[in-house]
């Protein structure tokens, strides 16, 4: 049986100057900020839908109330 390994994909776009001011900018890339980031995103739109937040019977009704 073969063994296999979980990778994360991450990506990001925009534009610069010319090739060589994005490979610069890339070379300077963490992959750890995206897991940060994705953390604080996570922890934001928490926080904005917080005051919507529904409890009921219809678990799929509250995530439409907070996501709207």
């Amino acid at each position: 049986m073969r063994a296999y390994r979980s990778h994360d994909v991450c990506g990001i776009f925009g534009h610069g100057k010319d090739k060589s001011s994005v490979k610069t900018f890339a070379d300077t890339l963490d992959p750890d900020v995206f897991v940060i980031k994705e953390e604080e995103n996570r922890v934001l739109h928490e926080d904005l839908t917080r005051a919507v937040s529904t409890r009921t019977s219809r678990p799929l009704f509250d995530d439409y109330v907070r996501q709207s």
